[in-house]
């Protein structure tokens, strides 16, 4: 049995920030994958209802992936920040008079460094006219700049959280297949289904063949990991105060294509998305749930709701109240797919609150 303190320890130490080499960033991830690697159960399991979508992801051995913003937990993938310390962080930005640092900066700089020059192509005429501000005009400006942050820093930080749980793809599963609960929940009150999957190791790679993305052949990466369940929310402070900055620079109408933003504002923990959404709260704990996150090099996958990887399951077990029909058509895709099939039963003469599956179809 997984040892939830040691993973949650596991997980607070691994930290990958963007300036390390993908050398330095496969060290640092080693610690926590060699962890999970070797406390992935046997099977892992996804209730499903009956439902044409459901059957035809069966069929052609999909998993489907949804953002985050869509689950059924209102703090999924939302994170925490310190607003003091932010509020504290924008001060820094202005002397003991209030004005900007970087205008102080700005009216000493002679040259504007080629880097920068190719980034923003009329930052020459932009430095002039700050160079020549005058005093009085500096100190009002300053005033409305910090005014504006301070003001606007819900607003931004909610367009934040907002973006990381659109950005973070999730399935999701759990080794609870005994579980009336879960049944009960997550396969339509036990007329669904559920599908057991053999992962061998915490990643998997693919390359994408769906024809409805432009990005035919882009890079799949998805990571297995499981749920930290505790009554306190990860601080992503750091994290969210550098994603600030970033929204800053978008909104004054620079871009980062070739990734320049981050030769002078590196993210500090390029896992840190991940590990929010593995925080919940001991609520949910019953659901001894793993997550599948996905992760791709395409833009338009990436900025999708749903999206999907393909992977065959190793089993379907059928919820106790699935109908005949129901289980006449699981059963002959899985005769086709030649994997088992088993059905949930009750044992009248049991004195606990666990199903049972008999199998119905090998």
């Amino acid at each position: 049995m997984l040892d939830d303190d040691e993973y949650e320890k596991i997980l607070n130490q691994t930290i990958i920030p963007e300036k390390l080499s993908e050398t330095e960033r496969a060290s640092q991830y080693s610690g926590i994958a060699s962890f999970i690697n070797s406390n992935i159960p046997p099977y892992l399991y996804r209730f499903r209802p009956f439902t044409e979508k459901s059957l035809k992801a069966l069929d052609k051995d999909e998993i489907w992936f949804a953002s985050a913003q869509l689950m059924n937990d209102d703090f999924d993938a939302r994170p925490y920040f310190n607003k003091e310390a932010m509020n504290e962080w924008i001060d820094s930005f202005f002397d003991s008079s209030g004005i900007l640092h970087a205008l102080q900066h700005i009216s000493s700089m002679n040259n504007v460094p080629a880097s920068i020059e190719s980034h923003i192509p009329n930052i020459r005429e932009g430095l002039h006219y700050l160079q020549n501000l005058p005093s009085q005009d500096i100190a009002l400006l300053s005033e409305r700049l910090h005014k504006t942050l301070n003001e606007n820093i819900n607003e931004i930080t909610q367009d934040i959280s907002s973006m990381i749980q659109s950005s973070t793809k999730i399935a999701c599963f759990t080794e609870q297949i005994e579980s009336d609960m879960m049944w009960g929940i997550y396969a339509s009150n036990a007329t669904g289904f559920a599908l057991e999957y053999d992962f061998k190791q915490n990643i998997i790679t693919q390359t994408n063949n769906d024809l409805n993305y432009p990005c035919k052949s882009a890079n799949i990466l998805c990571t297995l990991f499981p749920v930290h369940y505790g009554q306190s929310r990860i601080d992503a402070t750091a994290y969210v105060t550098y994603l600030y900055q970033s929204y800053l620079l978008y909104s004054a109408g620079l871009n980062n294509p070739d990734g320049w933003f981050s030769s002078f504002l590196p993210c500090p923990d390029l896992f840190m998305s991940k590990k929010i959404a593995l925080y919940k709260s001991t609520d949910w704990a019953p659901e001894k749930e793993w997550r599948l996150f996905f992760d791709t090099d395409c833009t338009s996958m990436s900025n999708a709701q749903y999206v999907k990887i393909n992977y065959k399951p190793h089993a379907i077990y059928l919820g106790r109240k699935c109908n005949e029909i129901s289980q006449k058509i699981i059963t002959n895709i899985a005769l086709e797919k030649d994997i088992p099939v088993y059905k949930m039963t009750i044992d009248p003469s049991a004195n606990n609150y666990t199903l049972h599956a008999e199998c119905i179809s090998e």
